[in-house]
């Protein structure tokens, strides 16, 4: 086929090491010829995708009604800012911190890859995280309060089209709580930017909660 030819090129005249293939999981046709090219699955994102008849409001209204739910009812502060909270309310801030600082939590959550605007990896190194943040929001950051350092992070990439826009976001997160949280501000900085639709990723091992 075409595309066991493009892999060939790839491997024996280009000399690539690799060839990156992103698909939906639900798309069984296409998932089949990456197996017959010899592709394995390295990785794998939840999709929250909204149909376009929804506004972004009202996604904003479940996942908070969700979150607090799940948080027995406490409300949370989306704060701006770069001093660690110490307080026992989580806070998502807006981080301008160091490339490597985001690789640090990588390393520590065996997190190898990124996954950017629509159907794109990247891994998850200081090189391609400097040059990601030149197209992206400014990363939402939860610091663990006793040493400060990253619990959690997300962040989002903006798209203009005929459509109109749409917000790209996601969520680096292992706890249900801190998905929630992260689900919640990146809409709620959509809902400011007046983008017309949303795409949230995120854990894929936490939808069976997302969706009880």
């Amino acid at each position: 086929t075409l595309q066991s030819a493009l892999i060939a090129l790839s491997r024996d005249r280009l000399g690539l090491t690799r060839v990156r293939y992103t698909t939906a999981t639900g798309n069984f046709a296409s998932r089949r010829l990456a197996v017959k090219c010899g592709l394995a699955e390295v990785a794998a994102w939840g999709v929250l995708m909204p149909r376009r008849r929804v506004s972004v409001a009202d996604v904003l209204a479940r996942v908070r009604c969700a979150h607090r739910k799940v948080t027995g009812g406490r409300r949370h502060r989306h704060a701006v800012g770069l001093a660690a909270q110490k307080s026992e309310t989580p806070c998502v801030l807006s981080c301008h911190s160091a490339p490597e600082e985001l690789t640090v939590f990588a390393r520590r959550h065996s997190q190898p890859f990124l996954l950017q605007s629509y159907w794109k990896a990247y891994d998850f190194t200081a090189d391609n995280v400097d040059e990601l943040l030149t197209t992206h929001e400014p990363p939402l950051v939860l610091r663990r309060p006793e040493d400060g350092s990253i619990r959690s992070f997300s962040w989002a990439y903006e798209q203009r089209n005929s459509l109109g826009l749409t917000w790209f976001a996601t969520v680096y997160a292992g706890e249900i709580s801190d998905t929630l949280l992260h689900l919640e501000a990146q809409l709620q900085r959509a809902e400011e930017a007046h983008a017309d639709s949303a795409v949230l990723m995120y854990s894929p091992n936490l939808e069976p909660e997302l969706y009880r």
